[in-house]
């Protein structure tokens, strides 16, 4: 402990001041007594403990044998010492402790037997005076004598009876420690502990034991988890370093397969390729390929570079496309010129690689000379293709107009029809009649206006005769409305078909129902002169569509003329058209409009949009089509079924919503 203190171990319990007074005391009161000395240990005394090899050699320690010292006493001491050094404890503490008492004893008999034999000494001296026999004093000295003999010896049983009891108080605790100290040395099990029987020098001595014996027992856990993290770093290093030197190996192994592939597809390759300096763009190799199709030997091209055999290209322009520091990168197309003068263009690709210890850049050179040839000429074709689609455009353009001005001249016809059976049987000829009637009779008009004449009856008849004609003239002015609907809207139809070579028309929200209104106003006359009875279920809380409404329109009017000439051989009782309206299950706003006319064969479903189909004998075939492509372009679609000829069909036209059009304006572009 002493040792541990002067290294600084501040964890060892420091003596108490009264030992060190104790121990300066005895080195005062023989200055030649010398301590004992132990040598510090070189390393730390825990971890040497926790070493087995340690346990089993123990620090040795050198002791220096004080010499005999002079005087009686302190030879006394000297040899008691001497004499008590290898006993036990519990012998020392027994001897020390009958040594004192027999002292005591000794000095104290001493004393008691001097006074008496002083006091029998006078006595005997008074005795030979009164004449009283010395023999009697001396006999009662011999007894005595033997009663402090006796007393003495009974003491001295006594005082050892009860050193035997009691001084266990003292020895046991540092008994046991030092069988403690003993297990722990034999066997290093730093785990056992100390019993603290009390609070005095002994308990805490057995308290920096355990302290001791805890720090040694966590110092040894924390090496041996120490030395196993350590034992697997190394066997983890080793087998790191095993596994880098296969990889290594393998490595080598691979790149010297990869150089020799290398090589191989390098020299066999049937592109042409070459190696060219990073810094100055000179040909450092070549394989055979370029050597076969540019026509330069071997030893021709390493005196050239890659600006020399680019033509029309400023080298400058070369050095700064390829003396880059990406990777892998399309170098694009040039022009090269060959050994015996002829250009070729090619499609050039760069790597950078490690060429002879240098990094270089492995240029591979794909002729596409032909293929911009076939491309050029393939471009031309186009070209004329293009004209042709664009003449055959234009002529669908033309054909879409006049069948799209053909349905609404349809209805300015019959429009013109009605006025004109209108103006035929007006009531206003009649007026020609009364003023006749009143020339005649314009000598004596009071006269014919008299009571009973003919002329009362003018009055009333003018009445009912003007009636007639604000009736007519009412009739009129609603046939000229929708004669000016029907003319307005060939004019859209005009202009919308010029917006084909264009741009896309204007795309508006329009709720579902004011479209279809506006669609049977257009339609209505002719719908109602061929007896077609209406039926529309389209309601009034129905999304709004963002749609193009010329299209719709184009589209709406050219379901109603198909249905109404569907259903030509239908009695006319039985004509009927239902328009229905609702959503899908995509959000969009589906218009079903069916009729119950001659329906569609199941073979001609599938063929009824297509440009030029038509089983109608005086039909063109592109009504459908032209409204199956306005109904794409506005981002919806038309579809059509029927089960069969005689039950009718039904033609459903979607249209996008308006929200829905918001949240992907894109594609509602795109579709259109």
């Amino acid at each position: 402990l002493i040792a541990q203190r002067k290294r600084g171990d501040k964890d060892v319990a420091a003596p108490k001041a009264g030992w060190r007074r104790t121990c300066e005391h005895g080195r005062r009161r023989n200055p030649r007594l010398k301590t004992i000395k132990m040598p510090e240990p070189q390393s730390d005394p825990i971890a040497a403990a926790a070493s087995p090899s340690a346990a089993a050699q123990p620090v040795p320690a050198t002791t220096t044998a004080p010499a005999m010292p002079a005087g009686f006493f302190a030879r006394a001491e000297w040899r008691l010492r001497r004499w008590l050094g290898p006993k036990p404890i519990q012998r020392k503490l027994t001897a020390i402790t009958m040594l004192v008492c027999t002292a005591v004893l000794v000095l104290a008999a001493s004393v008691f037997f001097a006074g008496d034999f002083v006091s029998q000494f006078l006595a005997t001296r008074s005795a030979r005076a009164a004449g009283i026999s010395v023999a009697e004093i001396w006999a009662w000295l011999r007894l005595h004598s033997l009663i402090v003999l006796a007393v003495f010896i009974l003491a001295t049983w006594v005082a050892r009876a009860l050193l035997a009891r009691l001084q266990g108080m003292i020895a046991d605790p540092i008994v046991e420690l030092a069988a403690v100290a003993d297990r722990v040395a034999s066997g290093n099990d730093f785990a056992l502990r100390a019993e603290k029987r009390s609070e005095d020098e002994t308990g805490r001595i057995a308290d920096a034991f355990n302290h001791v014996l805890g720090e040694i027992e966590r110092r040894d856990a924390a090496l041996n988890m120490a030395q196993t993290d350590l034992e697997s770093n190394v066997l983890a290093r080793t087998s790191h370093l095993h596994g880098e030197i296969q990889d290594r190996k393998h490595a080598e192994d691979a790149l010297k397969d990869s150089e020799l592939r290398y090589r191989n597809l390098f020299e066999n390759n049937p592109m042409p390729m070459f190696v060219m300096d990073l810094e100055t763009l000179d040909f450092v190799a070549v394989n055979n390929a370029a050597v076969r199709h540019y026509g330069y030997a071997h030893s021709e091209f390493l005196l050239l570079s890659l600006p020399s055999i680019t033509k029309d290209a400023d080298p400058l322009a070369v050095e700064r496309a390829f003396r880059t520091s990406q990777k892998s990168f399309d170098g694009g197309e040039w022009r090269h010129k060959k050994r015996n003068g002829e250009v070729i263009e090619v499609q050039l690709t760069a790597h950078a690689i490690v060429f002879a210890g240098k990094v270089t850049k492995i240029v591979l050179a794909n002729d596409v000379t032909e293929r911009n040839r076939t491309q050029r000429k393939l471009d031309e074709m186009h070209q004329q293709l293009v004209e042709a689609s664009r003449a055959a455009g234009m002529a669908e353009v033309a054909t879409g107009v006049l069948h799209n001005v053909g349905n609404v001249l349809n209805s300015v016809n019959v429009s013109a029809n009605v006025l004109a059976d209108s103006v035929r049987k007006s009531k206003a000829g009649s007026i020609r009649k009364v003023a006749d009637l009143l020339d005649a009779n314009k000598a004596d008009l009071p006269a014919f206006f008299s009571a009973g004449a003919k002329g009362q009856m003018v009055p009333g008849y003018l009445a009912t005769l003007a009636q007639q004609i604000d009736a007519e003239q009412e009739s009129r002015l609603t046939e000229i409305e929708q004669l000016t609907k029907n003319i307005a809207h060939i004019k859209d139809i005009v202009a919308m078909q010029q917006d084909y070579a264009k741009v896309t028309g204007v795309l508006q929200d329009f709720t579902p129902r004011a479209l279809l209104d506006e669609a049977l106003a257009l339609a209505g006359s002719e719908l109602q002169r061929c007896s077609v009875r209406v039926e529309l279920d389209c309601a009034a809380t129905l999304p709004a569509v963002s749609v193009d409404r010329h299209k719709v329109m184009q589209i709406l009017i050219n379901l109603f003329t198909n249905a109404r000439q569907a259903m030509d051989d239908t009695p006319a009782t039985e004509r009927a058209l239902m328009i229905t309206a609702g959503t899908t299950v995509s959000g969009n706003v589906a218009l079903a409009i069916r009729d119950t006319g001659c329906g569609i064969a199941q073979e001609n479903l599938t063929r009824v949009f297509n440009h030029g189909f038509t089983t109608k004998t005086k039909g063109h075939g592109f009504g459908l089509h032209s409204a199956a492509n306005a109904a794409t372009e506005i981002g919806g679609s038309l579809t059509g079924t029927s089960d069969g000829p005689g039950t009718g069909a039904t033609f459903v036209l979607e249209l996008p919503c308006a929200k829905m059009a918001e949240e992907n304006p894109a594609e509602v572009r795109k579709a259109a």
